[in-house]
């Protein structure tokens, strides 16, 4: 059965640590790319039975791209250089960047392929023209998964003229037996339809919605099941936008609705938020087939922030790749919950049964159990040294969870670095459940079993530190694994 994959841009920044900081591998089992870049492409992709992640290829042009490997997603290969966006950088604008999707087309459907191998690459036209006019440039294909590509016949347009297009996203939508095609324009998304994804039509036009301030950008459809409910499915927008925290950050919305290969229509005008800490900012689609060929709803995410992503004391970690997430919805009342579940366990790890099993630990997964308090904050401190902690807990006056990273290290690189960001809960429940995956630089903390995810980047200055309960600890308990 044919599978489509596809392609969402990231950009990747990179520099040398401050002086001072420990010298040490960084984050490890996260994909971060080899070399610095300044690129805004990447693809997650399934290749046999391996993923293949598209990444810029040097810090100066972003005209080409590195593709990296892994098995599990969570250790990588650095291997080959792939594609190059153009034969020669216009002297005139050298930080132009590869922008375009990629998609798997194993089954053939578009009837360019040969190879179970295959991907087709709609590159953007903005990266290589002087003259911004066109929206796309050129269709290509790989029958190696992407190790070698050739242009294939034929030109590509569109009903309407969509000026400078970046990020769009493609699939195939087998009811309708047309490739799609979301593209992102101010604060609108348009859906375009293809049957050969040369001659695309405009089919509908959603937005203005939401949080509109700022260029949407990184637009994703993607169905989920529902739980409880056979064969229901609804389906996911997520598209990179603005954030509460201010007009200088951007983050994921999202809506819910039906699609029925034309148009959009969400349940409620509500847009909520894929992930409350300030550092996911766009998803990244990760494909992979069940035994019935059919492919589940997987996505990673850019982990970074276009406000301070150029100061990082670590310029690689603003474009790692997220914690990959299993995605599906429930419902509660008369309200779709969107839910997001880690998509696999940590391998060659220690058991952690106490808090203090934690003590060196800088890559690990935490789940904590915490009666509701009615009266004081209470949690869990992380790589806590003399003056460094990571404070994740409950605050009963917000009925909220929170990161805390206002004491966590390096934090003074940028005045909107340090402060916490909270999950409100929709309900006041009995006991708070957390699974935090710890990985030196990244913390992300599942909410309630997945109702909500916090993601902080944070710097320690020491790594070499300790965990404790603050607040009332009694009736708290832990388990997870982790190694040092």
């Amino acid at each position: 059965m044919h599978y489509f994959l596809i392609l969402i841009s990231v950009f990747f920044i990179f520099s040398c640590r401050p002086s001072g900081q420990e010298s040490t591998q960084g984050p490890g089992f996260h994909f971060i790319p080899e070399t610095p870049v300044n690129g805004n492409l990447t693809a997650v992709i399934q290749v046999k039975n391996s993923f293949n992640v598209f990444y810029p290829a040097d810090q100066i042009s972003g005209m080409g791209w590195k593709v990296s490997s892994s098995s599990d997603l969570m250790t990588w290969d650095y291997n080959r250089n792939v594609i190059n966006g153009c034969d020669e950088v216009p002297i005139s604008n050298p930080k132009r960047l590869l922008s375009g999707a990629i998609v798997g087309d194993s089954g053939n459907v578009s009837g360019l392929c040969n190879s179970p191998d295959c991907l087709l690459f709609l590159q953007a036209a903005w990266p290589c023209q002087e003259n911004f006019g066109k929206t796309f440039e050129v269709l290509r294909k790989s029958e190696d998964g992407g190790t070698t590509w050739i242009n294939t016949q034929g030109s590509i347009t569109t009903d309407i003229e969509l000026g400078r297009v970046k990020d769009p996203d493609i699939f195939y939508h087998q009811k309708s037996g047309s490739w799609i095609m979301l593209a992102a324009t101010d604060q609108k998304i348009h859906f375009f339809g293809s049957s050969d994804l040369r001659q695309w039509r405009l089919l509908s036009s959603f937005g203005p919605a939401g949080n509109t301030d700022l260029q949407w950008e990184k637009p994703q459809l993607l169905e989920l099941p529902v739980a409880g409910m056979q064969d229901e499915k609804l389906w996911l927008l997520t598209i990179t936008s603005g954030h509460p925290a201010g007009k200088g950050f951007s983050a994921v919305q999202y809506f819910i609705g039906k699609f029925d290969g034309k148009i959009f229509a969400p349940e409620t005008p509500e847009a909520r938020l894929l992930d409350y800490g300030r550092d996911f900012i766009s998803t990244v689609r990760v494909q992979l087939a069940d035994e019935a060929g059919n492919l589940k709803p997987i996505i990673s995410g850019k982990i970074g922030n276009l406000l301070y992503g150029d100061e990082l004391p670590d310029k690689r970690l603003h474009g790692m790749l997220a914690f990959p997430r299993v995605l599906s919805f429930k419902k509660s009342g008369n309200r779709t919950i969107l839910i997001q579940q880690p998509f696999s366990d940590l391998p060659d790890s220690e058991p952690i049964k106490r808090v203090e099993d934690l003590t060196g630990i800088l890559n690990a997964r935490i789940t904590i159990k915490i009666p509701v308090s009615l009266n004081e904050k209470k949690g869990i401190h992380l790589l806590k040294t003399a003056n460094q902690f990571i404070e994740i807990g409950y605050d009963p006056a917000s009925n909220s969870v929170y990161v805390d990273r206002s004491y966590s290290g390096f934090t003074g690189f940028h005045p909107e670095f340090s402060g916490s960001d909270k999950y409100v809960l929709r309900d006041k429940p009995e006991n708070i459940d957390l699974t935090i995956y710890l990985d030196q630089n990244l913390v992300e903390v599942f909410v309630m079993n997945g109702e909500a995810v916090i993601s902080s980047l944070v710097f320690p200055e020491n790594l070499y530190g300790k965990a404790e309960w603050f607040g009332p600890h009694e009736g708290n308990s832990i388990s997870g694994i982790g190694k040092r």
